[in-house]
């Protein structure tokens, strides 16, 4: 990972540049006709840049050695050849460019190298603009640069916000969280949006930090305190961090986080809310290990099934099914301080458990079948036959079975 320099040289940032589009080529399908785009951006380099022109035909000389000059000369297609030569320096077409797409280009990335070369180099503010973002719209391989030109268009405008919150989220982008959040705060400064804040607590929580959030909200929450709306966002965030801390705040139930806000709606209110607090540091650990379930079995649905993951697969499903009800208990129990509202653990805004419905359907795409059959077992044994369908886990089951036998059959 880079860490940003505030002298870096203009030379060194734009050889980046050109290593990054490079690395991008390698990895398209479409490499070759990327490779001609690279070139004729690096060309146009070297016509607004004739100052560091020996730097740049270092990579010229790259591909020349592999006989790809030759057929760039030849190459009359090329849509970033084409543009780069045909709007030269035309600042509306490169502000349309950046701002949308060319339907002939073959990924958004070259779509970005085209209006950079075309917008040219940043002497005047609106250049300076074009350039902070389509740099911090590009990629985050790209931050070093997003960061360069967000703040040369900063010396433009200082108290500009989208600007602040711009450079706020290039340096989120490397993870330098204190300079993130030095710039969402100056944006704050300006603006009165309530997204602000929520931003801020994210990133402190990306810090792991979340006595200094609450520190900041505490310090926002006297500032805005006839301003109702802004304090009421404030509040919510921080009872939202205040949950954090005490233990359970990453699970499937959607109201979790607004319980507090029926807590004066009732008689003997402080009385259940110390009760409340009690009970989350009682199922701290059935969540976290809830939790860092779905997780895994996200990464492996995501990642794709093999003789590698299955077994794991199937023991995290299987665990998590046997522990369900230890976490529909905490929903129980949190009834019985009789607030008046159902809770219940939900999965999607779904009343119900559907974790055993989404991995059966996931394992059958997979045709995974005695897998798929196996988690309805375990489903059954554990009485969590239900899944929004008319004929259950158990329909679903017969189904498989079904389905197994006929393939076996042919």
């Amino acid at each position: 990972m880079f860490f940003y320099k505030n002298n870096i040289e203009e030379k060194e940032l734009l050889c980046d540049t050109i290593e990054k589009y490079i690395d991008i080529a390698n990895k398209n399908n479409n490499t070759l006709d990327d490779y001609v785009s690279v070139i004729a951006f690096i060309n146009t380099l070297k016509t607004q840049y004739p100052n560091y022109s020996k730097s740049f035909d270092y990579y010229l000389n790259k591909f020349e050695t592999k006989g790809l000059i030759e057929y760039y000369n030849s190459n009359n297609k090329n849509i970033a050849k084409k543009y780069l030569a045909i709007y030269k320096n035309d600042l509306s077409k490169a502000e349309e460019i950046i701002n949308g797409f060319i339907p002939d280009c073959s990924n958004r990335f070259i779509n970005f190298m085209i209006g950079i070369g075309i917008c040219g180099k940043p002497n005047d503010k609106k250049r300076r603009l074009l350039l902070a973002r389509a740099y911090s719209w590009n990629s985050y391989s790209f931050a070093r640069q997003a960061i360069y030109y967000t703040n040369l268009s900063l010396n433009d405008n200082k108290n500009d916000i989208w600007l602040l919150e711009l450079n706020g989220e290039n340096y989120l982008k490397i993870k330098d969280y204190d300079k993130s959040l030095e710039y969402y705060k100056k944006a704050l400064q300006k603006s009165n949006n309530s997204y602000l804040f929520r931003r801020i607590v994210s990133i402190y929580k990306k810090k792991a930090d979340l006595d200094g959030a609450i520190t900041f909200l505490n310090s926002e929450k006297r500032k805005k305190i006839f301003n109702r709306e802004l304090y009421e966002t404030i509040k919510k965030e921080f009872n939202s961090l205040e949950n954090e801390k005490i233990g359970i705040y990453k699970h499937d139930f959607s109201g979790y986080n607004a319980i507090e806000s029926f807590w004066g709606k009732f008689d003997n209110y402080k009385k259940s809310e110390e009760k409340y607090k009690l009970l989350k540091t009682k199922y701290k650990s059935v969540f976290d290990e809830h939790i860092k379930r779905l997780d895994n079995i996200s990464v492996i649905m995501t990642a794709g099934l093999s003789k590698e993951n299955i077994d794991e697969f199937i023991l995290n499903i299987k665990e998590d099914i046997e522990n369900f009800y230890k976490i529909n208990n905490f929903y129980e129990e949190l009834n019985s301080f009789g607030l008046n509202n159902n809770y219940y653990y939900s999965d999607n805004y779904i009343k119900g458990y559907l974790l055993p419905k989404k991995t059966i359907i996931f394992l059958e795409k997979n045709d995974y079948l005695d897998e798929a059959i196996l988690v309805c077992d375990i489903s059954i044994k554990n009485n969590i036959t239900w899944d929004n369908t008319k004929s259950g886990i158990i329909g679903r089951k017969e189904r498989l079975i079904k389905k197994k036998n006929k393939l076996i059959s042919t």
